[in-house]
């Protein structure tokens, strides 16, 4: 039997919002170890394929194929809900090409994605919590805490850009930035807290019955 995660509503409403030519955002679909315990443990995750979207009506085109991947390998499509900047990818890429060609090495095949991966647009910076087997009344409990912060701040116009993502086996809060201190008093392990991280746009794994 399989389960399915489907986040593909949430994330259209909540993450892709393109202000100009230069927005793109990052979709990758990875086969996980975890998922795949036969593969061995050479390997954490195994690269499907990555799909990097300027606009809405490509999004839609997409889907299913992205659909397709998850189901057919049972793997797991992973957004970036920071936008990233065709611009500063364009350049980045044209630096680390020239300082490849300087050290006389070849390894491009993974290039453009790590550079997107570290490059993203100055405006919309995002941090995700990462919340595994924590209790739901936990989890709304921090994401009406944050919300909080942030009409304390007077930035009411962002409450939007705050919420929730299920996972597999817990939750993501994804916010616009804030200063991580004012969680303190939860005492969330160390890692929680992620800058820039991936959230689940859809996925398929095998169950047991």
């Amino acid at each position: 039997m399989k389960e399915v995660l489907d986040n593909i509503d949430l994330i259209k409403d909540k993450v892709l919002k393109f202000q100009s030519p230069d927005d793109f955002y990052m979709i990758s679909i990875l086969e996980r170890r975890k998922d795949h315990p036969e593969a061995g443990a050479n390997e954490n995750c195994r690269m499907l394929a990555n799909y990097y979207i300027k606009n809405l009506e490509y999004f839609d085109r997409k889907l299913g194929l992205i659909k397709e991947y998850c189901e057919h390998f049972n793997a797991r499509a992973y957004i970036r809900p920071q936008v990233r900047s065709c611009k500063a990818i364009n350049r980045q890429l044209l630096k680390f090409m020239a300082d490849q060609i300087d050290n006389g090495d070849l390894a491009y095949a993974t290039l453009t994605r790590e550079i997107i991966a570290s490059y993203h647009a100055s405006r919309a910076k995002r941090l995700m919590l990462d919340l595994d087997d924590v209790k739901y009344g936990l989890v709304t409990e921090i994401y009406d805490y944050i919300k909080k912060n942030f009409v304390d701040e007077h930035r009411e116009n962002e409450l939007d850009d705050i919420f929730i993502v299920p996972t597999f086996h817990g939750w993501h809060i994804v916010s616009p930035g804030f200063n991580p201190n004012i969680l303190q008093h939860y005492k969330l392990p160390k890692d929680t807290l992620k800058s820039d991280a991936d959230t689940i746009l859809y996925a398929v794994k095998e169950v047991q019955n």
